[in-house]
This record gives C-alpha cells, sequence and structure tokens, in this order.
C-alpha cells in the first residue's frame, strides 16, 4: 500500500511547524500528494481492448490502444489544484470521459458500453499499480448506467495519525459527458509547495474543464439535488436500490452501497462564490450554456422527479428560496466545509450563500421554464 517518501513527511512536517500549511491539517496536505500522484497516472492511461474489428474481417482477439476515449479533470479539486480558484482541500477525483468515435470499426455488439468497461478495468489496475488498492466494502466499485458512472474508493498507508474529518481513502468518480466549453490544458504540483512558495518538484499536465461549466454545474448541481432530497424522491429511490441489490438485481453486482444525500453537497455553495469572486469573466460564459446544461440533467435524470421532468426552472428556483433558511446546509457547511478550508479568513455562510444565490438567480433567469417533459 502507498506511503508517501521519507523525505516528503520531513517537509510536510517541517512546514506544518512554520505556519506555512495557512492551517491545513497536516494529513491533508499527505493526501494531497497521493491525489496527485493519482491524477499522474490517470493523465497517461491508455486503454487498450480486443473490441475492434480486425482488417478483412479476420477472426481473432488483436488488443489495440483506443485513443478516442479522453479523461477531463473536473469538479473542485479541479478548481483548487489546477486553477488555484479555491482554498480549500477537495477530497474526490473527479474526471469526465469524452467518447469520441472509434478510429476503426467496433465488433458486431460492440459500442461504447464495452469500451467504458475496458476503461474501468484498465483504471482499476492502474490504481493497484499505484499502489491504492480497492477497499473492500460493498458497493466498491459503484457502476451504474450502463457503465457511464464508475465510482471506487482507493486506500493509502497514511504516515500519521488518521484524523475523524479525512479517512485514508482516495475516492475516484468517472462520468461519461461530453463538455460543452473547449476544455483547457493545466499543469500542476502538490499543494504543500504551493502553499509554502516552493518551486513545484513534479508537475502533472491534464486536460481540465473551463472554469465557467463547473460554475454552472455546481449550481445545477446543488439545486437539483436538493429538491431531489427534500421533495422524498431520493429516499423512495434509495429504498427501491437496496431491496433491487438485497435481491441480487443492481448494476453493482448486488452490494448494497450507503445512499442518501451527500453530506458535502454544500461545497457547491462555497465554490461558487469563490470562483465569481477571483475569477468574474466565468458567469458570462456560464449565461451560454446554463439552459443546455438543465435540459441535459432534465433528460439524462428522466422520470426520477416528475415535477422537475415538467417544470425544472420552476422546482430549481423553489429550491433556491428554500435553501437560503435551510438548517441542515447551514451545519454542514460548518462541520463538513469549513475544516477542509485553508483561508486566513474563511468566508462564513451567510457570506457564500448570499452570492451563490444571487449568482444562481442570474443564471435561472436565462431559462424558460419548459411546460413539457423531457423527449
Amino acid at each position: 500500500m502507498r506511503i508517501i517518501t521519507d523525505a516528503q513527511k520531513q517537509a510536510l512536517e517541517d512546514l506544518s511547524a512554520e505556519g506555512l500549511l495557512r492551517g491545513l491539517p497536516i494529513q491533508t496536505a499527505e493526501k494531497d500528494i497521493h491525489i496527485t500522484e493519482l491524477l499522474r497516472g490517470l493523465s497517461a492511461l491508455e486503454v487498450h481492448h480486443e473490441h475492434f474489428q480486425l482488417a478483412g474481417g479476420k477472426k481473432g482477439t488483436g488488443v489495440r490502444h483506443d485513443e478516442n476515449i479522453q479523461l477531463v479533470f473536473v469538479g473542485g479539486t479541479c478548481l483548487s489544484k489546477a486553477y488555484g480558484l479555491i482554498n480549500r482541500m477537495s477530497e474526490d477525483i473527479d474526471i469526465k470521459v469524452v467518447l469520441r468515435p472509434p478510429a476503426l470499426a467496433l465488433k458486431k455488439d460492440r459500442g461504447n458500453r464495452a469500451r467504458l468497461k475496458a476503461l474501468h478495468q484498465a483504471v482499476a489496475e492502474l490504481l493497484g499499480k499505484l499502489g491504492f488498492p480497492l477497499i473492500e466494502q460493498a458497493g466498491n466499485p459503484h457502476i451504474r448506467d450502463s457503465h457511464r458512472y464508475f465510482l471506487v474508493d482507493a486506500g493509502y498507508k497514511t504516515a500519521f495519525d488518521v484524523i475523524s474529518s479525512l479517512r485514508p481513502v482516495l475516492k475516484l468518480e468517472l462520468i461519461e459527458r461530453q463538455p460543452l466549453l473547449p476544455l483547457e490544458r493545466q499543469r500542476f504540483g502538490y499543494l504543500y509547495e504551493t502553499l509554502a512558495g516552493q518551486p513545484p518538484s513534479t508537475t502533472v499536465e491534464f486536460d481540465c474543464i473551463s472554469v465557467a461549466e463547473t460554475l454552472a454545474e455546481k449550481v445545477l448541481s446543488l439545486l437539483r439535488r436538493c429538491a431531489d432530497d427534500w421533495d422524498g424522491h431520493q429516499a423512495r429511490r434509495d429504498k427501491a436500490r437496496q431491496g433491487a441489490a438485497q435481491d441480487g438485481q443492481s448494476e453493482d453486482g448486488g452490494n448494497v452501497r450507503k445512499y442518501g444525500i451527500d453530506p458535502t453537497l454544500v461545497r457547491h455553495i462555497y465554490d461558487v462564490a469563490q470562483i465569481v469572486k477571483a475569477a468574474p469573466p466565468s458567469l458570462d460564459a456560464a449565461h451560454s450554456i446554463f439552459a443546455a446544461l438543465l435540459e441535459k440533467d432534465r433528460a439524462e435524470f428522466a422520470g426520477q422527479n416528475p415535477e422537475f421532468d415538467m417544470d425544472p426552472v420552476g422546482v430549481l428556483t423553489r429550491t433556491l428560496a428554500a435553501a437560503s433558511s435551510n438548517a441542515w446546509l447551514r451545519q454542514q457547511y460548518e462541520k463538513v466545509l469549513m475544516p477542509l478550508v485553508y483561508d486566513n479568513e474563511p468566508p462564513a455562510f451567510d457570506e457564500s450563500f448570499a452570492a451563490f444565490e444571487a449568482i444562481a438567480a442570474a443564471l435561472l433567469s436565462t431559462c424558460q421554464s419548459a411546460a413539457s417533459p423531457a423527449r
């Protein structure tokens, strides 16, 4: 199992003692080292599979490199590491998978699902090679939507005492979805070196989603998922999934994974406020794609929330109004988010939510509430 080097451990201890980690727990800086190494591996990952047709219709199992599977770095970790726009440690590694048409024809009855399965197998093998074994727990990895969604928890060995707010686990999520705005190539290194103002000892290059698209997605994600939970649809689906898992009918092989609304969802409030504060021009580009993102979500999650199917803008507007006085969001902001923020003057919930609310209202105003269900 992977562990940081003695030199890295000493560097973290020295910087922490000198106050150069800006209050960031030493275990968090340690975890970032492992996240960086996993991202390095993913940036160079090649997916090989035997689903291509052989020349001349020959039979066989020739394995070829699928060059048209692209991984894109997204989410809060991308905002923090690649763009340096937020001062919070993001524990998750979020990746969008872009499937372009394959360079060669695929075999009969082989399609994107087979390509995604090959990718997921390659990711699992990469984790093992890097010393990040899969955690032995129910529903790991978690797969759904015909392999369009893949979530895996992998472990590492910590060199420090374990703290309650940070497990020695890497959470890697892959979602097959086409970005709407051009990607940006970014270079980044270890967080502890950035905080200490040290030159990077190593760098990773990765194609990243644009800041504007991240902004729009975060507004949409928080409001849609809160509406889903507060209106009771999340609990209904969770009950059905647990029943299917117990009957051995679930996509992840009958394993039961913990369901319910994600307590870290509140991160979107902080992130959106910080994005617009640090990169205000991103709001204009976010306006240009918000309606399209909303329609993609309405189609992708059709049937989960009938009211959202019929009137997504109305549902999100109502949810935004309810969020301003929601005690759960405020509690999670203090309990879950604040320990991960490395800022001398971290913004309070009211400050962050006021900014989020204004931005969300502006984005929703660009959409017209549709009266017909998603097609």
